[in-house]
């Protein structure tokens, strides 16, 4: 290789290696400062890391604050704060720093046996999934914009019944256009586990979200979930395969009470491409509150209770004061 094809060689590297920088000194209130670079990471040269080079040195308390501009996937693994000191991981600026997949493959954010985590006014697309906790507990994941993704935008699971699991706060988040890949898979936002597990997740604060153009539920809470709260989300365009918009422990598997508060939520503008009656809330079985709600749709049920699937001691569900409007059916019953 000549002088020349080499200068060009290493000009085109320069171009296309996007890594992560920790800034020697960060801005007041960050305990790293990451900031995304055209120019590789070279020992004894400079500085530049990934997320990755900073993530064993995290203690409770930090915060780490990501600059403007696009990096790959995070993956956060058996990292542990304490309720009062929580680590934070955040955008200095909201949607400024882009995690940024491709092909809808791989975790934009992926949290895995941590807890007591905050992640904070990133932008997330491409991957298969936007922001996946497993085995996790005292999570916020908060101010986030997650769209064009290949299942499902915000996925918490459990498959260790010995690992704490719960403690949630999914709230403020811009979801949109999800299930690009798999459409059956399009959830905005899943809690639980689809098959049967004994392991289960509790305390759950689903708030103040924007939802839009999923391929599935807007919001899919398992059979293995208990103690919900979901209210003032913004929910619109939903294209459903089964179950209904905000659907809550339809399964046979064994169930638990899920205490379930659905509160002043805004549905509007859902189908269901099966050729199924669309449901604004599908039920299961676990005790309800479904009050204030504002649901807008051309035909369609507000509620649907599978009443198959209910357990008799956990049948309580109170229905008041929400508002339907286009031709809504009520319920099923």
């Amino acid at each position: 290789m000549n002088s020349r094809s080499a200068g060009m060689f290493l000009s085109l590297i320069l171009v296309i290696v996007v890594v992560g920088k920790v800034s020697a000194t960060p801005m007041t209130g960050c305990s790293y400062q990451l900031t995304a670079s055209f120019f590789p990471y070279i020992p004894f040269i400079n500085e530049f890391q990934t997320f990755a080079d900073i993530e064993d040195k995290l203690q409770p308390g930090d915060i780490v604050c990501f600059e403007e501009g696009q990096y790959s996937g995070i993956s956060i693994e058996n990292v542990h704060a304490t309720q009062s000191s929580p680590i934070v991981l955040k955008s200095i600026v909201d949607k400024g720093a882009h995690i940024s997949l491709s092909d809808y493959k791989g975790t934009g954010i992926s949290l895995r046996e941590s807890s007591y985590i905050r992640i904070e006014g990133f932008k997330v697309s491409g991957g298969l999934y936007g922001i996946r906790a497993l085995d996790s507990h005292d999570l916020v994941i908060q101010r986030n914009w997650i769209e064009n993704v290949g299942q499902e935008a915000i996925l918490a699971t459990v498959d260790k019944c010995s690992t704490d699991s719960g403690n949630f706060n999914i709230s403020e988040n811009r979801i949109l256009t999800t299930g690009r890949k798999n459409p059956q898979y399009g959830e905005g936002i899943y809690i639980g586990s689809g098959k049967a597990s004994l392991c289960g997740i509790e305390t759950v604060l689903i708030n103040g979200n924007s939802i839009s153009e999923t391929t599935n539920e807007a919001i899919d809470i398992k059979y293995n979930v208990s103690d919900v709260l979901i209210q003032n989300n913004r929910i619109d365009n939903i294209d459903l395969a089964f179950n209904g918009v905000i659907t809550l422990s339809t399964s046979e598997f064994p169930k638990v009470d899920g205490k379930y508060r659905v509160l002043n939520n805004r549905i509007s503008n859902f189908v269901n491409r099966n050729g199924y009656i669309a449901n604004a809330i599908a039920i299961g079985n676990g005790s309800a509150l479904i009050k204030g709600n504002d649901v807008k749709n051309e035909g369609g049920l507000f509620i649907r209770f599978y009443d198959s699937l209910k357990a008799t001691a956990f049948d309580y569900i109170e229905v008041e004061s929400n508002t339907l409007s286009g031709g809504l059916g009520y319920s099923n019953e």
